[in-house]
Formats: structure tokens, sequence, C-alpha cells
């Protein structure tokens, strides 16, 4: 390790950097109580320095100690040590879902497809059910693990950071890729709605092995995103594997009009049981 790398957080002895970026740094480390290998994610130091955000930190890290689902990581503890808050998670082995389509010789069968994206609506159905709107679904929070489990990550600690940020500089962090078109012109107000259009662009991936709505850089994209007359190609042509039924689902989670979207993840989940044509 350097010599910027902390021996320890809070207590927890860190073996390692895991990774690091604008957003914030994870380290691997160790709990001295049990052994057992956990994440700990610091937050950069200037968002440290604001209160509101803190607060908010603090806030929402005990609502996801509260969360139980096999899908989302535990959380063990969260802190300040030496001025870095910190979090403290499950680690996770495995890709993330950029890495996994990567590795794939071969869109998926409909059966796989179903299994996987159940799996995603049925972890964010589970934080749903408890008024917690994850906000920031994309790629990279989705993890596949060896066994080929799916964990989702971030709760709200990504876009949290992402808020201040622009806050602070005017920048937006991120990709736009995953935005709801609400959550685009109004993202103070954003409901489960959102989350549900996120749900149907990484069904949109995960079926087709690319994103419905891509662009030369943000602009471009949000572009696309408002333009009511814009319509990516149909998952089920890019994947004649993916059955009527499943190609169905990802287009009603991708209705601009969010009266023609999904109500509700239970009620994609409805869906998904029914016969594939």
């Amino acid at each position: 390790m350097s010599a910027l790398t902390p021996e320890r957080i809070g207590r927890f002895k860190v073996l390692s950097v895991a990774g690091a970026g604008g957003m914030a740094t994870v380290y691997r480390a160790e709990d001295p109580e049990d052994q057992k290998t956990v994440a700990i994610k610091v937050l950069p130091g200037v968002f440290g320095r604001q209160e509101a955000f803190v607060e908010r930190f603090k806030r929402e890290a005990r609502i996801y100690m509260s969360i139980s689902h096999e899908s989302i990581p535990k959380v063990y503890d969260f802190g300040v040590d030496a001025g870095r808050y910190y979090i403290a998670m499950e680690w996770l082995e495995g890709l993330n879902l950029r890495d996994w389509l990567a590795e794939q010789k071969e869109l998926p069968a409909d059966a796989l497809w179903r299994k996987m994206f159940r799996e995603i609506c049925r972890c964010l159905a589970a934080a749903h059910e408890r008024g917690i709107l994850h906000r920031d679904l994309t790629e990279g929070n989705i993890i596949i693990t060896p066994a080929g489990a799916v964990r989702i990550t971030d709760f709200g600690l990504s876009v949290m950071v992402r808020e201040a940020h622009f806050t602070l500089t005017g920048d937006i962090l991120g990709t736009p890729h995953y935005s709801a078109p609400e959550q685009i012109t109004a993202s103070k107000n954003v409901t489960a709605a959102a989350d549900i259009w996120s749900l149907g662009v990484l069904g949109y991936q995960l079926a087709a092995g690319r994103r419905p709505i891509e662009g030369e850089n943000s602009p471009a994209v949000i572009k696309k995103i408002l333009d009511p007359g814009y319509e990516p190609d149909s998952p089920g042509r890019l994947n004649p594997a993916l059955s009527v039924r499943s190609g169905s689902v990802i287009r009603k989670c991708l209705q601009r009009d969010i009266r023609r979207r999904y109500v509700s993840v239970s009620e994609i989940l409805r869906d998904l049981d029914g016969p594939p044509e």
C-alpha cells in the first residue's frame, strides 16, 4: 500500500485499495472481530465538510443498515475517522454488468434474461417497499457474482456525491444514459417511476448487449432521451432469442410518459411470470 493509504479506518484493517474515483475511494478491509472481508467506501473530504451532506449521509446509511435482503449488500458500520466519512459494507466478489457482458460470447437466451432481470427487480422491489429509491441504477452497480447471483450496490450513495459535486462546481458527474426524462428535467422530484425507467435501460442492455440510447456525448444522449420522436431499436430485433413478453416488459419500463410506464416493480414481476408469448 502507498503512504497515503490508511492502515485502519474505524475498527477495520485496510488490506488494499479496491477502486478510486471522483465520487469515492473503496478499500478492501478486514473486520478484526470476525476476520470478515469488507468493503470500506470513503467519501471525498470536500463533501465531509458540508453539514447538510453529512447529515443526509448518516440518515441514508442508517436506512440501508435496516434493509435485509439477499440481493442488497449488508451494511455493517458507518462513521468518521480522521475526518473521513466512511461506510463499511459486505465485500462482493464478481463483475459489474458492463464487465460481465463484455465476457459473454453471445446474447442471453430468454430464460437467462428473465432470471437475471427478475433478480434485479426483486432487489429493487425490496427497497421500494421500505420507501427507499435507488436513483442511480447503472451498469456499474449491478454485480454478478461467480455463482451467477445478482446484487445491487450504492443505494443513494453515489447520487448524493453527484448532487453535492454539482452544487460545488456546476459540473455533472456520471452518465445520463440511465436517467428517466423526468429525472433530467426535475431531478429533485423523482419517484419510483425513475427507478423503473433505469430498470428498462438495464433490461435492454442485458438483452441486447448495449444501452437503448447512445450518443457521442452527454448532451446528445439527453437530447434523445427527451425527444418523444426518438425510439431505440426493438430489443427483440437485436436479440431474436428474446420472447415477445420480455421485449414488451422492457418497452413498458421505457415509456417516457409516466402514466404509460409500470406503476411498481411488483407489477413488472407479475408480468415476467407470464407465458413467453
